[in-house]
Order: C-alpha cells, then sequence, then structure tokens
C-alpha cells in the first residue's frame, strides 16, 4: 500500500480510536463493473466477527493502482475499530491490523 494512502487511512482511523483500540481490515471481494459485488460490512461483521465489539467500521480503497478492467479487483476494504484486547481473535480470522503511517 502507498504510504500517503495509509497515512491517509489511519487518520481517518485513529482520529475516533483511542489507545486501547485499532484498526483491522479485511478486502470486501468486491470487483470492478459487478454492481452489488464484494461483502458489506454488515455481512462481514456479522459472519466473521462474530463475538468481537465493533466501535467503528468503514470501507476504504487500499490505495493501490490497478489496471481499470471489468473483473478486476477494487481494492476496497472492510475496516472496522476494535478492543486492542481482540486483535489476536481478529487476526485468527484473516484480519490484518492496519499500519501506523
Amino acid at each position: 500500500m502507498h504510504y500517503a494512502w495509509r497515512v491517509l487511512l489511519f487518520s481517518l482511523i485513529s482520529s475516533v480510536a483511542t489507545s486501547a483500540n485499532v484498526a483491522v481490515f479485511k478486502y470486501d471481494g468486491s470487483r470492478q463493473c459487478e454492481r452489488d459485488s464484494g461483502t458489506s460490512l454488515e455481512a462481514m461483521q456479522k459472519r466473521e466477527l462474530k463475538g468481537i465489539k465493533v466501535i467503528k467500521s468503514s470501507k476504504q480503497p487500499d490505495g493501490n493502482m490497478r489496471a481499470s478492467v471489468c473483473g478486476g479487483k477494487t481494492g476496497l476494504m472492510n475496516v472496522y475499530e476494535i478492543s486492542e484486547k481482540d486483535l489476536n481473535k481478529a487476526e485468527k480470522r484473516g484480519f490484518k491490523k492496519l499500519p501506523p503511517p
């Protein structure tokens, strides 16, 4: 991920995060030219973060350049702010911690 995008994403998430919270993300799987493709924030939270309290969620681009081609990945991520104590659980479910700037 480009550094500038990381800084922007982290600043957006950390503006409401406390020191006891972290931002985690997982790609939503959406594809270019495929309307309604990908997993919604709500569906991913319900299915994959069950038992983990989500403080805030948002859909964010990863900042990487991609070829414009139907069927290509969009690079959209579902980002969730969770308690730092739940980070290990989220990582075991395939989520990654949003890197600091």
